[in-house]
């Protein structure tokens, strides 16, 4: 069987050719997925990759200025596309970040004094693969330290990781080129150099489905905000907050913790929608809500059940404690009033405090007892704090 040998100039129009095609990917995605800011950048970073290893495909045929200067020059305008490109996806600033400017800089210096000043290949390789590997090393960076958590982080894991891998060839390629002989020509500068190419194009075809994944995780992620949060206060709707109530109920009945369940009902917020219409109304609520989530541990589970109605789930609580809790976020409440336009308005709120039984299966299980609890404050003059207790 006889094998055929891909040379540098071949794998530059291999390169070219698949580069190109994600560039146009990226391109058309972006242009569907417009809520998502940086992919215009991507693009162009892949279509960069594309000209310069087009324009280095060329290279001892058309002028140095442009299969040398020019072509890599490109590759250094892509790597940092790719950096910029990632930071506006991720929501960082606007603004470019100081290491992009200087790469570019440091480049033209680099292939125009290493050209025409003293024409080293070996060290226009140092150079351009220098700035390579400080840049992708910053495009992981910005990829691991996102501000996804758990599940939903595992494609910007992945990105970072491919960027890394990237990183790690280019610096391999670097140490190399340090230790190798003159190159006479690029053409036939050896295997390792040969690779690069093939991580270029793992590193288009790897970070594009990357991004992709990402933008797909990050919708589904909204679908879910969707369905389990309140849009009016951001806070866990029934359904978001029956289904982390059942999750907590499952540690209980190991015995691994004590579940106290608070209800929080706004006092006579018939009157302030009457008085003030539903725009003051739903002031009212989002600006309750803000200000018991404000104040509620970061492990308490806030939500709302609906209406003026809020329910607090407090794990690892006994009762005496809860009742400590629910008192302290009364005062908050009365003592906090709420600027609404022009309209300074004082907002009390009844609550009521039980255990949560030991087994339940849905919300309505468990709420009877401190529903109860609720009912007896509002009987007893509102805006206080009721216990009930077996």
């Amino acid at each position: 069987m006889q094998f055929v040998a891909l040379d540098i100039r071949t794998l530059s129009f291999v390169t070219t050719s698949i580069s190109l095609l994600f560039a146009i990917g990226l391109f058309a995605f972006g242009f569907l997925q417009k809520s998502y800011r940086g992919f215009s950048l991507l693009a162009s970073a892949a279509a960069l990759f594309a000209t310069g290893h087009f324009l280095l495909g060329f290279r001892d045929i058309l002028f140095d200025f442009i299969t040398i200067i020019v072509a890599n020059l490109m590759l250094i305008v892509g790597i940092v596309f790719y950096f910029e490109g990632t930071r506006r996806f991720l929501g960082r600033t606007g603004k470019f970040h100081p290491a992009s400017p200087i790469a570019i800089f440091a480049g033209i210096l680099l292939f125009v004094y290493f050209t025409y000043q003293v024409p080293s290949v070996n060290f226009r390789i140092i150079g351009i693969v220098t700035i390579h590997v400080v840049i992708s090393a910053l495009c992981a960076w910005e990829l691991w330290h996102t501000d996804q958590q758990g599940f939903w982080r595992v494609p910007d894991t992945i990105t970072a990781l491919i960027f890394a891998g990237y990183c790690f060839f280019q610096l391999f390629r670097l140490i190399w080129t340090l230790g190798e002989n003159p190159i006479q020509s690029f053409m036939s500068a050896g295997t390792v150099h040969a690779f690069a190419f093939v991580s270029v194009i793992l590193l288009v075809a790897g970070s594009t489905f990357g991004y992709i994944w990402m933008v797909s995780k990050r919708f589904e992620h909204e679908l879910v905000d969707l369905a389990t949060h309140d849009p009016l206060t951001n806070v866990l709707n029934r359904r978001g907050f029956e289904n982390l109530a059942i999750q907590e109920a499952k540690k209980l009945e190991r015995g691994k913790t004590e579940l106290v369940v608070v209800l929080i009902d706004i006092d006579d917020f018939k009157l302030i929608n009457d008085q003030y219409g539903h725009d003051y109304g739903d002031a009212v609520i989002a600006g309750s809500a803000k200000l018991l989530q404000q104040s509620i541990r970061p492990y308490d589970v806030l939500g709302r059940l609906g209406g003026d109605e809020f329910i607090l789930l407090l794990p690892n609580t006994q009762l005496d404690e809860a009742l400590t809790i629910a008192e302290r976020l009364r005062k908050i409440l009365e003592n906090n009033a709420l600027m609404l336009k022009e309209t300074e308005l004082k907002v009390t709120a009844s609550f009521g405090v039980a255990k949560v039984p030991s087994k339940f299966q849905t919300l309505d299980e468990m709420i009877p007892s401190v529903d109860l609890a609720l009912y007896q404050s509002k009987h007893q003059g509102k805006n206080r704090v009721s216990c009930f207790s077996q």
